[in-house]
């Protein structure tokens, strides 16, 4: 074999190898609720939103008002409403709110043994548009006042504020993964 011809086999590897990661479909961080489970649409009924606000409102000026800015503020919500919502739809996981303190970017993680699971954010304050986000597996979704964003945590995430001076409040809850959602998988880098 000369050395044309390995050259023609180096290049024919490389373009194949380029089309695949270009046209092979990307598996799914980031999910819809009416993809994951009808129950969780409840959540983007935005008349549920004010009444979660108020009844949490003590505790989000609390997280708000812790300027910490080496780590994300977490505390197990006190809601009411939020708990006979989730027990409606037969989640007994414990919520946590959590705030994301201004300029900050948490470290980059994976959640091992939720394989079966997948991560519920509910926005309840953030800080600006288009300063408080996810990021998960190289896609981004910022976080937006009454909106539910679905992820998969097996997967290289982080959360991120780029406000100066105000924190992003969310509920965080985990729900049991669908059948029809392929289990997770830990991604080593």
């Amino acid at each position: 074999m000369s050395w044309l011809d390995g050259l023609i086999v180096v290049i024919i590897l490389v373009a194949i190898t380029f089309l695949i990661n270009v046209f092979l479909p990307k598996p799914n961080c980031f999910y819809i609720p009416v993809d994951v489970n009808l129950d969780l649409l409840i959540f983007e009924d935005f008349k549920h939103f004010p009444i979660l606000k108020d009844e949490l409102e003590d505790q989000i000026k609390r997280l708000k008002n812790n300027k910490t800015k080496s780590l994300l503020s977490e505390e197990t919500s006190s809601s009411k409403e939020l708990s006979n919502l989730l027990r409606h739809m037969n989640i007994h996981t414990g919520v946590k709110m959590i705030s994301i303190p201004p300029e900050y970017a948490s470290k980059v993680e994976q959640a091992t043994g939720t394989e079966n699971q997948l991560y519920c954010v509910y926005s309840l304050d953030y800080s600006g548009v288009k300063q408080s986000h996810i990021w998960c597996d190289g896609e981004k979704r910022f976080l937006k006042p009454g909106e539910l964003i679905i992820f998969d945590q097996t997967r290289q995430h982080y959360f991120e504020n780029k406000d100066c001076d105000d924190c992003s409040v969310f509920l965080m809850f985990s729900i049991p993964r669908p059948k029809h959602v392929n289990p997770g998988i830990i991604t080593k880098t």
